[in-house]
């Protein structure tokens, strides 16, 4: 069974273009802020067995109005077999903090997902959500190679950015070394040697699924 560990509280400031000098720079799409609920709307077709899922990292920050989300057919004139439509997923604030939500596109029977979105979510003191496309930013996935328990961090050795240092808040469970973790974060990695990373979420995943896609 997965193990999915919702962690990391930061502010970010996401109209800002400035970024220091050390923090590569992150290719989000930007939506404008949102008061107090969004909704994301995407292409679907139930006749094909494949469906919608929505998953959030990390809690108390957004929930789904309804965790199945809802489905309308295209409108047309007339019945169509095989006819698409739309699948929409509502979220509403509920804490100040930043997560990740996750929408795969799957067949229930079969696992593994056809499509993975993700977008960065964070809320602020007044409840306004700020959303961001992760499209482009892959988790990282590897093999943690060592702990540092002192700064709560751990060394993950992964294929696309070799050695990344990944850096847990104080409340947060570490990892074990030759674990196999994926990783979600903000796309903001420093230019050192190592990487450097700060989690947002984490989960364990089976040697067969340890590389980055």
């Amino acid at each position: 069974m997965k193990k999915i560990i919702s962690i990391f509280f930061a502010l970010v400031i996401f109209c800002s273009a400035a970024m220091a000098e050390d923090i590569a720079p992150v290719p989000f799409t930007i939506y404008p802020p949102k008061a107090a609920s969004a909704v994301f709307e995407f292409d679907a077709n139930p006749s094909t067995g494949y469906t919608w899922t929505a998953f959030i990292i990390k809690d108390g920050v957004i929930e789904l109005v309804n965790p199945d989300g809802n489905y309308a057919a295209d409108e047309t004139d007339e019945e169509i077999v095989g006819q698409g439509g739309k699948h929409s997923f509502e979220i509403t604030a509920v804490g100040e903090g930043e997560t990740i939500i996750l929408f795969h596109y799957l067949r229930p029977w079969e696992g593994t997902p056809e499509k993975t979105l993700a977008y960065l979510v964070s809320v602020d003191e007044e409840g306004n959500l700020y959303i961001q496309d992760l499209e482009g930013i892959a988790p990282l996935v590897g093999t943690v190679t060592g702990i540092d328990e002192e700064n709560h961090s751990a060394f993950v050795q992964t294929e696309t950015h070799g050695e990344v240092l990944a850096r847990f808040p104080e409340d947060a469970q570490l990892p074990t070394v030759d674990e196999q973790i994926k990783i979600w974060f903000n796309g903001a990695m420093t230019m050192s040697l190592p990487a450097q990373v700060g989690v947002i979420g984490w989960e364990t995943i089976a040697p067969s699924q340890a590389r980055t896609r």
